[in-house]
């Protein structure tokens, strides 16, 4: 293989829900959990739809789509807004943009998206690639996302 795949960054789902919402107050929820929430789920174009739909195939979980959008960002503006929960990536929400959002870690399995640098496999970075390399997993590392080097 020409290429290879350096993972930085493993990406837990999470569920996003509103500090009021009764998830909320769960310390984690299984994927089974997802049955009895309004969920706002991604279009079916997106790889983060997918990834969730084989988990709940694969658990036999029917959920309550309440909404389908085709943004991460439009998923946690419904959210903010009171409009359901959505199961996204951890990562989609590291700032306190909604300090009224909370994340609860989705168990049993948990599932990650992995981020990764992809390069050319006998071929060593340019300085300005690897300074940038540098550069994002020291800011990931600083907000607390769990960093492979």
């Amino acid at each position: 293989m020409i290429f290879c795949h350096e993972t930085i960054l493993e990406d837990p789902y999470v569920l996003f829900c509103l500090d009021t919402h009764p998830a909320s107050k769960r310390r984690n929820a299984t994927w089974r959990d997802l049955r009895e929430i309004d969920l706002i789920t991604l279009g079916e174009s997106s790889w983060h739809r997918l990834q969730v739909n084989y988990q709940l195939v694969r658990k036999d979980v029917q959920v309550r789509a309440r909404f389908e959008v085709e943004n991460l960002s439009t998923a946690l503006g419904l959210v903010a807004a009171g409009l359901g929960a959505a199961v996204l990536p951890a990562s989609t929400l590291l700032s306190k943009a909604y300090p009224n959002i909370r994340q609860v870690p989705l168990t049993k399995p948990v599932v990650k998206r992995a981020i990764g640098l992809v390069k050319r496999r006998a071929a060593a970075l340019s300085p300005a690639a690897q300074a940038l390399y540098d550069i994002l997993a020291a800011e990931l590392h600083a907000l607390g996302v769990n960093t492979e080097r």
